[in-house]
């Protein structure tokens, strides 16, 4: 799925409050398996820094592709986590 102009709005403003205050964000990723934390820094990285959405979400994609069920389960609770806290858009 592509990005809408408005579900990058809402990342954009998800981004800028975890950027400003990270502690919801480090404390999920440290609810996660070490083996998980390892695939949800990355990803964190990339929101953090990518400014491209399109291109963001191929590397995220990219991350997530050859994981097991069983990861993928631990890191979209996560993502679930932080849907709620910050707004952020659900992209699947």
């Amino acid at each position: 799925m592509t990005p809408t102009p408005e579900m990058i709005e809402k990342f954009k403003k998800a981004r800028a409050a975890m950027i400003a205050d990270p502690t919801f964000l480090n404390n999920s990723i440290a609810k996660l398996s070490p083996e998980a934390q390892v695939h949800a820094k990355a990803i964190r990285d990339i929101v953090y820094n990518e400014e491209d959405a399109v291109a963001g979400r191929a590397k995220i994609t990219a991350i997530r592709a050859p994981l097991s069920p069983a990861l993928l389960k631990e890191l979209d609770a996560h993502r679930d986590r932080l849907i709620e806290k910050y707004g952020l858009p659900k992209c699947e």
